[in-house]
C-alpha cells in the first residue's frame, strides 16, 4: 500500500510513503537490536470474506494487524 500527498501551494513536490509489514517474529527481532522488550502484544481482528464476517477476537497468528507495547531494556 502507498499513500501519496502534497502540499496546496506546492503541487508538482509529492510525498509518497509505503506500508511496512512485519511478522510477530519480525518486529520481536527489531525490538531485540534496539534494546526494546516487548511487553504485550494486541491483536486485531480478521476478516471472513467467504461468510463476509469480521471477527474481533482472533489469535495473534490470524489477525490482519497488532499492536504492540514496547519499555526499554
Amino acid at each position: 500500500m502507498t499513500d501519496t500527498w502534497w502540499e496546496n501551494d506546492n503541487l508538482d513536490q509529492t510525498y509518497t510513503k509505503s506500508l511496512a509489514c512485519y511478522t510477530p517474529e519480525e518486529i520481536y527481532d527489531l525490538c531485540e537490536r534496539a534494546n526494546l522488550q516487548i511487553t504485550g502484544y494486541f491483536p486485531g481482528g480478521a476478516m471472513d470474506f467467504v461468510a463476509w464476517e469480521y471477527h474481533e477476537k482472533v489469535a495473534l497468528e490470524e489477525c490482519m494487524g497488532y499492536r504492540i507495547k514496547v519499555e526499554r531494556k
